[in-house]
């Protein structure tokens, strides 16, 4: 039994999206979780709808706010079977997901969690980008799973099927980490775990412009990621050279990042953020001409706004360069999945309901 966990604030019609990704799961054995982070919307009637078309749809709501992080590691808490994966409401699963990872665990039984690539893709259809396609189907074990992940990078948890005994042996997501708790979650599970890939995309990450989580923000790197490498270097259950060697990798992952959320903050005007990334550049992590150079490239940006419009534009192309590579991605794409992405209308009871 694998349990869905779906946290949601206010997009009922994208909800009701993902959860039909769910319910077209050619394994049939999952329950789903929504928890409804005070949306005071359509929400509850749209899960009600569906769960009485389907008993394994299950809802629960907060009645404030309590935060997006905050949703998820209450979902997590709440779990009670074998397996879970966390899902978010604007994103949908593919049909095999659940199928091919519980294959994958009964060929690698000491896996503890089962990752698949996942396909960006924006507003029009168009998939962006293949995350996950480095991995080649295999097991990877500790400490050298924890120092391919670093190198290769981590897996959106969208694609990713977990075993439940995880919460137990290695906690739950970290509040204090902030929108990097995945990673950190990985990281903790590779660490002291074997972990499984397969090739086959599992499931779809909707990218569009409005969502924070698909532009790079300073909070999104810090000071999470460093607080990660801290753990990482604190944990004696790691090799110690195993622990230099990743936590230096992700320290110059981290001060890539820096660069680039400089470049994208300039871009987009948010001068805050990029004069805070370049100053930990220069103080925190010895990188002053990095930090020279793009204060230099803000300066023309704040008085030369079509400056600005052309490094967005410079920016967006780096970002996605190599996408011509997916024209064969794309064609199997458009053939098996893009009915997925259809926003289904909301059942007449519900229209009924909220116009009441």
């Amino acid at each position: 039994m694998i349990t869905v966990v779906i946290p949601t604030y206010r997009r009922p019609r994208l909800l009701a999206r993902a959860i039909r990704s769910v319910l077209a799961q050619t394994d049939p054995d999952f329950t789903v979780w929504v928890y409804d982070n005070a949306s005071l919307d359509e929400t509850a009637a749209v899960v009600a709808a569906i769960s009485a078309e389907d008993r394994r749809i299950h809802y629960a709501a907060h009645q404030t706010n309590i935060g997006a992080n905050a949703n998820i590691i209450q979902g997590m808490e709440r779990i009670a079977s074998p397996f879970f994966t966390v899902l978010s409401d604007d994103d949908v699963l593919l049909p095999t997901l659940f199928e091919r990872a519980m294959a994958a665990y009964a060929h690698y039984p000491e896996a503890m969690f089962v990752s698949s690539p996942v396909l960006l893709v924006d507003p029009r259809g168009r998939v962006i980008k293949v995350d996950g396609s480095q991995w080649p189907t295999a097991l990877y074990r500790p400490p050298l799973g924890l120092a391919a992940m670093v190198e290769l990078g981590h897996f959106i948890w969208t694609g990713t099927v977990f075993r439940s005994e995880l919460l137990q042996q290695v906690g739950g997501l970290d509040p204090a980490i902030g929108s990097s708790s995945d990673l950190d979650f990985q990281v903790r599970v590779a660490s002291h775990h074997a972990f499984a890939t397969v090739s086959e995309p599992g499931a779809v990450f909707s990218w569009h412009p409005a969502s924070p989580s698909s532009h790079p923000a300073l909070d999104h790197f810090w000071p999470g990621w460093q607080l990660i490498i801290d753990k990482i270097r604190a944990d004696n259950g790691v090799p110690s050279e195993v622990r230099t060697t990743v936590a230096a990798r992700l320290q110059r992952r981290l001060r890539t990042m820096l660069v680039l959320v400089a470049l994208y903050a300039t871009a987009r005007g948010r001068f805050d953020d990029a004069d805070r990334a370049t100053d930990l550049l220069r103080v925190r992590y010895q990188a002053p001409v990095a930090a020279v150079t793009l204060q230099a490239i803000a300066a023309v940006a704040r008085y030369l706004p079509p400056f600005r419009a052309a490094l967005h534009l410079c920016a967006t192309r780096l970002r996605w360069r190599g996408r011509y590579r997916l024209r064969p991605v794309q064609v199997d794409f458009d053939r098996r999945y893009r009915q997925l992405l259809l926003i289904p209308e909301l059942p007449s009871t519900v229209r009924k309901d909220s116009a009441a």
